[in-house]
This record gives C-alpha cells, structure tokens and sequence, in this order.
C-alpha cells in the first residue's frame, strides 16, 4: 500500500491491497481512509456494511472540510481517467485548484 520515503508517501492503487472507506457528516467535515489489506480482486469489498472504523485508525485519510474541495479532487480524478483512458489533456497555467 502505501511508499513512505524521508520526502513523500506514494500510495499505489490497482493490486487490491487497499481498502478506502468514505464518512461524514451534512454540513459538517467529510473523511476518506486508506487502510492497508489483503491482497484481494479490485472493486471487492473489504469492509462489511455497516462496519465503522475510527478517523485515527487508518495511516492515510482525507479529511475534506466543504464540498467544493471533493468536488475539486473528483474533477481531477476524472481528468487523470480520461488520460489514462487516452483522451489527451492539457493543464492549463489558469487551471491550478486549490482545495
């Protein structure tokens, strides 16, 4: 799962070894974790319905305090697909997001 070096922490996603979990609140702070798993099929459950685990419990969350900073990163996940799909796409100098 995750890479951690004395610089950065690289999660790599695609063997199955990662389960994500999503919480939140209306109106309030939103959380995304990243935990560690075996290594099971992608897409495949790992964590039953219903089952919680703590903000703390994870080694990598996103903590996301509005709606507008998902919807930056959702944006820029889809731009990320459509590259990797093979659809080009350019950055432009005015496009940088802020969350």
């Amino acid at each position: 799962m995750p890479i951690i070096t004395a610089t950065n922490t690289k999660v790599i996603f695609g063997t199955g070894d990662i389960s994500i979990q999503t919480g939140g609140r209306k109106h309030a702070q939103g959380i995304m974790q990243f935990a560690e798993v075996d290594s099971l099929a992608v897409g495949n459950p790992t964590i039953e319905k219903g089952e919680q685990i703590k903000s703390d419990d994870a080694p990598i969350s996103l903590i996301f305090n509005n709606v507008e900073s998902v919807k930056i990163v959702i944006e820029q996940l889809k731009n990320l697909q459509r590259v990797m799909e093979g659809d080009s796409y350019e950055r432009t100098a005015n496009e940088s997001d802020a969350t």
